[in-house]
């Protein structure tokens, strides 16, 4: 996608200094001119570092001032192909805004949109732009008076956190209205975000010189002319939600594979017996011996001396097998001999399904794909905003473009990401995931999302409570990098029961409660829904109205249920893992909500699974599981909430679609005359993009803009990443 120059002349230069990394060759110049045999090479990995940038001929160009004490030029971007030659630590470039107006035929003022006004002519309609509002942008402003960075946009109550003297300069990514001033918000060396005022509305004063004019007030309807649409246009962007409160200790950079496991179950000895002793050593004295056939009951396991042991309620040690990377076990699937929900262990038959280890890189042997063995661990700091690559920035450059291109004055964009898997532990991809969160967010903080929604599955639900719950924190921290409203759906690996079924003999200990996962999850934006949190079970589900629009986002929790369980639990059933579940009073209160929503406004629903009753190409198992031959619990309460919106959208015709996720693929229903969308899986070794999404490519990623145009009533869906051809669409009537 080429760079917009349109409104910039050749030689345009800018005051702006950072440090370059080539990934191709570029000569260096002694003028910024391509015809110029140039002195030196850049070769890919080098970095130069520079002190000004300016755009001449369909290049973009670094300038610094070389050993010899002569400025040189080197080409760090092609404006025809919008192709970067590598990364830059400063994401500003010499270009002026493209103009953009409508065309007014009368004799009045007609002054554009957001940004179009600078100046008097800005503060004197500024009170008429609502606080919050964002203006995505880079550039650079140098102070012609001292500023004092902040750490949220209010002159009174924010933390001075940052300092600029007369003659320095910020280098920005948005700027701001708020409190009666303009600020610019930028990423400070610490890598946190700040603001900083550049102007004072009332009485107006810029302080100091800004790269890129224009300000965060959107010009209003003309003084008179024909200028067509007179409606004010709602504010696009999303409204910064300011600093984050971040809950993680940072990213997950240590290993767990020889972590004692604090697991239940019963190890049987079929192929041989086995000698326990009092260290997990193989050189340790023999202590107790156990014959071919026995049936050992063990409270912990332990990874020593190449082996997996398991650890008596005596303290003693026996081992049951060798380790290899993979990890080698096999389920009944595999061996029909092998009792249903166990596994078969080198020398024992486990009770559970998996040994810890299944989910620890490198012994995980399944999730996998070809690619995660060539890569390792990727420990990404989720509070530490994303650098993007060149791959992603194009990419994200290239999303934006079409944003804007179907964007209409009154249109709704929502950022929607489903089934991350995020675990730091089990495979290159699932520790990935995190990036994608932040890649998400990263596009949201700089571009602009009225809303974040994760669709469920955040968390992957595979190894012990504590690692789970780090994880969590660390997923929701990348997620509020965006600096927008953000909604979390429950999935069914969210609460960990997955592990504590098939890894630790059906005990609830490793189970997240909905209690326990509040705090970190579902408490970050309670206070965004109507419910507020005062749900039965604290299930994660209420209803949201995106500021100044007419979209209402109702929010499910499909494994609503309570926490109150035996030890250890005694039905596979009982577990969220496996089993959809939507309360009497989730039911009761959607019904009520729908009743309340007036006509003239819009509903779009999430839920993490699908509905009982909805045909897809992929089968949902969950929405259609049986108990001795008749349908679920779960699964009539699934057909409930389907039919609760069905009779609503026969009655308004405003059901938007129902978003979801779970099956990990694109998938797509009409069924009822409503639009039930499916997204793939956002982790790459799973789901229909398996195979198909290397680690390190624009594939790898997966999740979409939806942009929700009440006017025309379409919804427009653009996907960052891999989508699947067959089940895709980018636009649907509603």
């Amino acid at each position: 996608m080429a760079i917009d120059v349109s409104n910039t002349p050749d030689m345009y230069k800018i005051t702006a200094s950072g440090s370059f990394t080539f990934n191709t060759s570029c000569r260096v110049r002694n003028t910024p001119n391509m015809s110029d045999s140039g002195v030196a090479t850049y070769t890919s990995g080098m970095t130069v570092s520079y002190d000004s940038k300016l755009k001449n001929g369909n290049h973009l160009w670094l300038s610094y001032i070389a050993t010899s004490g002569t400025r040189r030029y080197i080409p760090y971007a092609n404006t025809d192909t919008g192709v970067y030659f590598g990364t830059d630590t400063n994401s500003v470039n010499p270009i002026k805004a493209a103009t953009s107006g409508s065309g007014s035929t009368g004799t009045g003022t007609t002054t554009g949109a957001l940004g179009s006004l600078t100046g008097q002519t800005g503060a004197n309609v500024a009170d008429q732009t609502p606080d919050g509002t964002i203006l995505a942008m880079s550039g650079s402003f140098t102070f012609s008076e001292a500023a004092r960075g902040r750490d949220k946009t209010n002159m009174t109550t924010a933390n001075k956190v940052d300092s600029f003297a007369i003659g320095e300069t910020v280098y920005y990514n948005a700027k701001v209205k708020a409190d009666g001033h303009y600020w610019f918000r930028y990423i400070h060396t610490s890598g946190a975000t700040y603001y900083v005022p550049y102007a004072t509305i009332a009485p107006f004063r810029y302080y100091g010189t800004d790269s890129k004019p224009g300000d965060p007030v959107y010009s209003q309807s003309s003084t008179g002319g024909n200028t067509g649409d007179s409606s004010t246009s709602r504010t696009q962007g999303g409204q910064d939600t300011g600093v984050p409160n971040f809950q993680s200790n940072g990213s997950a950079s240590f290993s767990i594979d020889n972590d004692t496991m604090l697991v239940n179950g019963f190890a049987t000895l079929t192929d041989n017996g086995a000698w326990t002793r009092n260290t997990p050593l193989m050189s340790a004295a023999n202590i107790t011996h156990y014959a071919k056939g026995s049936k050992v009951k063990y409270v912990k396991k332990i990874h020593a001396d190449s082996r997996i042991w398991v650890v008596l309620s005596n303290g003693q040690y026996l081992p049951i097998g060798k380790l290899s990377t993979p990890i080698s076990e096999t389920q009944k699937s595999q061996d029909s001999s092998i009792p249903a929900y166990h596994s078969k262990f080198s020398y024992t038959i486990d009770s559970n399904v998996h040994q810890p280890w299944a989910s620890i890189w490198p012994y995980t042997a399944n999730d996998t794909n070809n690619d995660d063995r060539n890569n390792s661990l990727l420990y990404e700091n989720p509070k530490q905003e994303l650098i993007p690559t060149t791959t992603e920035q194009n990419e994200l450059s290239l999303v934006k473009n079409q944003v804007d291109a179907i964007s209409t004055s009154d249109a709704v964009t929502i950022g929607f990401m489903t089934d991350t898997h995020f675990s730091s532990f089990k495979t290159p991809s699932t520790a990935r995931t995190l990036r994608q969160m932040k890649t998400m967010s990263y596009y949201a903080k700089n571009y602009g999302l009225d809303l974040m929604i994760h669709g469920g599955d955040l968390n992957d639900g595979a190894e012990e409570k504590k690692y789970e719950l780090d994880d969590v924190k660390r997923a929701m921290d990348a997620l509020k990098l965006g600096h927008r409203p953000l909604l979390v759906a429950q999935g069914n690996h969210d609460d960990n029961s997955g592990f504590a079924r098939d890894f630790d003999g059906y005990y609830p200990r490793n189970i997240i409660t909905n209690n326990e996962a509040y705090p970190y999850r579902f408490g970050n934006f309670a206070n965004l829904l109507d419910t507020k949190g005062n749900t039965a079970n604290q299930a994660t589900y209420g209803k949201y109205k995106i500021p100044n629009s007419k979209i209402n986002v109702i929010l499910l929790d499909g494994f609503d249920q309570s926490d109150n369980y035996s030890s250890p639990i005694t039905a596979r059933r009982d577990f969220r893992h496996g089993w959809t579940h939507f309360s009497q009073t989730q039911q009761n209160w959607l019904r009520s909500t729908l009743n309340t929503i007036p006509n003239d406004e819009l509903v779009l629903v999430v839920t993490h699974i699908m509905l009982h009753g909805v045909n897809f190409h992929t089968p949902n198992t969950f929405a259609e599981a049986k108990l001795s031959g008749s349908y679920a619990p779960g699964v009539v309460e699934s057909g409930n909430i389907r039919q609760i919106l069905v009779d609503y959208n026969n009655r308004t015709n405003n059901l938007v679609a129902v978003l979801g996720g779970h099956t990990h693929v694109d998938d797509y229903s009409s069924d009822y005359g409503i639009n039930w969308i499916v997204s793939t899986c956002a982790v790459s070794d799973r789901g229909d993009g398996q195979g198909s999404r290397p680690i390190g490519s624009v594939n790898e990623q997966a999740w979409d803009t939806f942009v929700i145009d009440p006017s025309t009533r379409k919804l427009h869906r653009v996907r960052y990443g891999w989508h699947n051809n067959s089940y895709f669409s980018s636009s649907y009537s509603f």
